[in-house]
């Protein structure tokens, strides 16, 4: 009797509080400040050029260096990247067209430009158009006396054979790269240490295929750099870094990348070695060396330019929450570019190995130290309130650099007045002609960054030096002769040198000369087993990491540049010596050990990786190489780690035998699975038992799970329940216990998840119960889900109703909810109503047709139809403005105005919608609801109620938002129940507020804001 009184009380209470919520929302009061008006926004000027020698002028540099001018128009215009020959000509790749929107069936044109310097007093005195008519070029590269140069959709091979300065052989190596914008194009080819070709694919992929070649295989490059092999053009994807402009090595190869607002990263995990695992998850394979999105400072020495300053005012003004460089007009990373590691021989001993990115909208080029850490590096700012170089010409664009022959770092400068797309500047002003977005095409500079005291060398001309000049080379401080040096000793296959290189690999005093020898002598096919081995043991721990890459495709067969092993005892030896190299004291060594393990059929490789695990665990570099290498072996790897105690007993450790477990799952192999099994029967801890078997139920073995293991199921299911049932049991813990409950169907597992969906349990407890009762294939649950869903959090609210949805048998109690008024349809997607829609099962998609369209969806349909007439109507910004201050601002917020009681109506930073959507969910909020802006009422166990959107949750509270921006946190301990009203926070009705005229003003002022920005 009590018990049902208390019952009939709270449900009262909850409806109640319900109602009183939907009740007062329309009675907030709106501010009284208005809204900024475009008349309230800064007045500004049309930006002007500064003539070159000016410019010099407007450049300052740090520690005593200084801008130097070596080329400028007209020499050349508009470049993007250049590159040195053998002979210190320069190639300028020169993106004319920009912004030019390119497409695959109207190309921009752009051109390449050779510079000569005719006195050699290190600044360039003439010019000639090499090559013109290229899709955008973005990239160039020198190859046996002629250019690889980048002009997507096509790599083509330039060369001039007439001594003219002209291209006259013309040949498309390979075609497909994508075109999206200028911005986004595959760019910045580089030369790699293993003579190969990488470029930074960005954000245009495509399918790349070779012209030379027909039989060669198209290669995918969507979310993927590349490399390519020169000699034998085999063409091969790269891991992704989301790298944008930038493409760059440090002296041992590491490669660096950056995007527009995250300008530094070192790229860790190599695709060809996840690529062997297909069911290894990776969430990222780059080291981020700065902040990210938009919030790593800059210091720059210009004012922001005045249209940047009107955008940061307008998006300022929509009060839309933004990361710091896209809601300001200065101060932070936002277009990155043109990241290069310094590698010169000219700059004091400190600068070698630093970073250099230019941010090219905020005219400046930035310079950090690295620091090996680990397997990856730290990096810091080297130059504290301060860029390197700034300056305070606003047209001072860098957007690219280069190691130069002369052992500086050359600075590429764009030079133009706007330097992103034309899309990121506000369309009013370029129709007014306050800014020119092809400002300045023709116009560019190239910068030598020069040192205190530098006296600018002689150019080189290694195109005559006999090859054993060149392997002397190999020896020079400066990388670009190095590279340079080692690119033509592989062009002229010259094997007389053979001795020298030997020598250099053996002996060389510095290992960047050692590394050199050790891929040229790979290059000619001269490396044999014993300087293979020799490399092995080198005291240097960067060349063994490299020798064992080697190693690799010798032993391996991979790769046909790889050569051959003499005898099967030299085989072996190799074997036995990458085999000991696991336990190398420096952790690159033996994270390259890890992968190279994973292309070894060797029964001594399950130990190694065994013992990696047991020292690197805590690394999440190592957890993932060994997962790679591991997917043959998985069964036997899990038998050696559960034996570790060092692993077993160590909460990482346990995550990585959970993942080598899923793999075991997902690969469905039979004998790894029985293996496995046994393994996991052998050990004597339930929760360590429990973890593992949960594992195998989340890659979907759950019938092999209760047809192998029965009797230890029914042994763990009492700790299980338990687990899955104590609060203080370890999160992970609880939700492999609740994953685990699905092995035993059974009556008393259905009321214990049930009871888990409740709205004092923590997010992941309350996602884990629900998917675990989805398995159960009693009809009975579909009712349980959509029942239970309004006591949870609002993401699984969603994925509750998702779940019933996904199975046919259940559908017609998914159908039967919404006729019945108890599941409102816009809780369904909209893909999943349109799935609904075309069912296979004719009644289904007939019953679905009925309550799911979009002409019978809601109960407003005519409402809606009543004011299409609305979208006819011209409408008059400046009363749309009035009528949003006095009915909108009621609940949404813009700018300073109104409350963050529902969504932030700003257009920037979402995606616009056209008038007829936008209309139709002013007039009903309830067709797409979204979960975020539901109403919750919380009853506590003192008898309190609060009210709110639910704003965060953690394990142990849950934090509601209020009107007027309050906020209020309760624990859960405190929470007797929570409920929802399953409808959106925006009450029904507007149109008694609005006519048809008013209506099309309020779109109108909606529109014109999104136009602004």
């Amino acid at each position: 009797m009590h018990a049902n009184g208390r019952t009939f009380n709270r449900t009262f209470r909850l409806h109640l509080s319900l109602l009183t919520l939907w009740l007062l929302v329309p009675g907030l009061s709106a501010q009284d400040t208005a809204l900024p008006d475009q008349a309230d926004e800064p007045v500004i000027r049309r930006l002007v050029p500064t003539p070159p020698k000016q410019a010099v002028q407007t450049l300052s540099a740090l520690r005593g260096f200084r801008a130097d001018l070596i080329a400028h128009e007209p020499l050349l215009r508009d470049p993007v990247a250049i590159t040195y020959d053998e002979n210190g000509a320069m190639y300028a790749v020169e993106m004319t067209a920009y912004p030019h929107p390119d497409r695959a069936d109207h190309p921009a044109p752009g051109q390449i430009r050779m510079l000569l310097d005719d006195d050699s007093d290190g600044k360039f005195d003439s010019s000639f158009v090499f090559a013109d008519q290229l899709s955008t070029p973005t990239s160039a590269i020198c190859w046996k006396g002629g250019l690889f140069v980048l002009a997507p959709p096509d790599l083509w091979y330039l060369k001039d054979t007439d001594g003219d300065h002209r291209a006259d052989v013309r040949q498309k190596i390979y075609t497909g790269f994508g075109i999206n914008n200028a911005e986004t194009l595959a760019n910045n080819l580089k030369w790699g240490i293993d003579n190969k070709i990488y470029g930074a694919a960005s954000h245009s992929g495509g399918t790349i295929r070779s012209v030379r070649d027909q039989q060669q295989a198209p290669v995918g490059i969507a979310g993927r750099d590349f490399c390519f092999q020169p000699v034998t053009g085999a063409f091969e994807p790269l891991s992704w870094a989301t790298s944008r402009w930038g493409n760059s090595f440090d002296d041992h190869y590491n490669r660096f990348v950056c995007q527009n607002t995250g300008p530094a990263r070192h790229v860790v995990l190599p695709l060809r070695y996840l690529a062997r695992n297909p069911y290894l998850s990776v969430d990222t394979v780059y080291q981020s060396l700065a902040k990210e999105v938009g919030t790593e400072p800059v210091f720059r020495a210009s004012p922001p330019e005045p249209w940047r300053v009107v955008r940061a005012f307008r998006r300022q003004s929509l009060g839309k929450p933004a990361n710091p460089g896209e809601i300001n007009a200065a101060g932070y990373f936002t277009a990155s570019c043109g990241i290069t590691i310094y590698r010169g021989s000219a700059y004091p001993r400190e600068f070698r190995g630093n970073l250099f990115v230019g941010d090219a909208a905020g005219n400046l080029v930035h310079r950090r130290t690295i620091t090996p850490r680990g397997v990856t590096f730290d990096s810091q700012r080297a130059d504290k309130d301060a860029e390197f170089l700034a300056s305070t010409d606003n047209f001072f664009r860098p957007v690219n650099f280069i190691n130069a022959p002369d052992g500086t770092l050359h600075v590429v400068d764009m030079y133009r007045e706007v330097v992103e797309g034309p899309s990121w500047v506000p369309d009013d002003l370029k129709q007014k002609g306050l800014v020119d977005v092809h400002g300045g095409s023709d116009r560019g500079r190239v910068y030598r960054l020069t040192p205190p005291g530098f006296k600018v060398p002689a150019p080189p001309r290694l195109g005559s030096a006999t090859s054993a000049e060149l392997v002397r080379q190999l020896h020079n401080p400066n990388s670009w002769w190095r590279e340079t040096a080692q690119r033509l000793l592989v062009e002229r296959q010259d094997r007389t040198v053979a001795d020298a290189l030997r020598a250099t690999l053996t002996s060389a005093e510095t290992v960047v000369a050692r590394l050199h020898a050790l891929w040229t002598m790979q290059g000619l096919a001269l490396l044999d087993d014993a300087d293979l081995n020799r490399a092995l043991s080198d005291a240097s721990p960067r060349i063994r990491e490299h020798a064992v890459r080697v190693a690799e495709q010798r032993l391996t067969r991979r790769g046909s540049e790889s050569g051959g092993v003499s005898s099967d005892a030299a085989r072996r030896a190799l074997t036995e010596r990458v085999l000991d190299l696991h336990q190398d004291q420096d952790a690159r060594v033996r994270l390259q050990v890890a992968f190279t393990l994973g292309e070894f059929d060797d029964p001594r490789v399950v130990g190694c990786l065994a013992r990696i695990v047991a020292r690197d665990k805590h690394d999440p570099w190592f957890r993932t190489a060994v997962l790679s290498a591991s997917y043959a072996k998985s069964d036997q790897l899990l038998q050696a780690l559960v034996a570790l105690p060092t692993v077993a007993e160590d909460r990482q450790g346990v995550d990585l035998m959970k993942r080598v477990v899923f793999v075991i799952g997902a690969r469905n192999d039979a004998k790894q699975m029985a293996a496995a099994l046994s393994v996991i029967g052998a050990t004597r801890k339930a929760a360590l038992q429990i973890g593992l078997l949960s594992a195998l139920l989340r890659s979907g073995r759950q019938a092999v799970v209760a047809a192998q293991s029965g009797p230890l199921v029914a042994r763990l299911l009492p700790d299980a329940r338990r687990m899955a049932s104590q609060a203080r049991t370890p999160l992970t813990q609880r939700t492999d216990a609740i994953v685990f409950l699905a092995l035993k169907k059974t009556q008393p597992q259905q009321e214990l998840l049930t009871a888990l969906i409740a709205s004092a349990e923590p997010e992941d407890v309350q996602r884990a119960a629900a998917r675990t009762l989805a398995t159960f294939p009693q009809t009975e649950v579909a009712e349980v889900l959509i029942k239970r869903r309004i006591r949870t959090a609002p993401a699984v609210r969603n994925a509750m109703v998702e779940l019933v949805a996904s199975k046919t048998e259940w559908v017609p109690t998914l159908l039967r909810a919404v006729e019945q008024g108890r599941l409102p349809a816009g809780e369904i997607s909209a893909p999943r109503r349109s799935q609904l829609m075309k069912h296979s099962d004719a009644a289904i998609r007939k019953r679905a047709g009925a309550l799911l369209a979009d002409e019978v969806l809601g109960a407003r349909n005519d409402v809606i139809a009543a004011y299409k007439a609305a979208l006819d109507m011209p409408g008059d910004v400046q009363r749309g403005k009035q009528v949003f201050l006095r009915e909108c601002t009621v609940c949404h917020r813009f700018g300073k105005q109104g409350n963050d009681v529902g969504p932030n109506l700003s257009a920037y930073g979402r995606k616009a919608l056209p008038p007829a959507s936008l209309m139709a969910q002013i007039l009903d909020p309830n067709r797409e609801i979204s979960p975020n802006f539901m109403g919750y009422v919380v009853l506590l166990t003192d008898g309190r109620i609060e009210t709110g959107i639910m704003a965060t949750q953690t394990p142990s509270s849950i934090t509601l938002k209020k009107d007027k921006g309050a906020t209020v946190t309760l624990l859960r301990r405190d929470i007797e129940e929570i409920k929802n009203s399953g409808k959106s926070l925006m009450p029904e009705g507007f149109e008694k507020k609005l006519n048809h005229q008013q209506m099309a003003d309020l779109l109108a002022f909606l529109a014109a804001v999104n136009q602004r920005i």
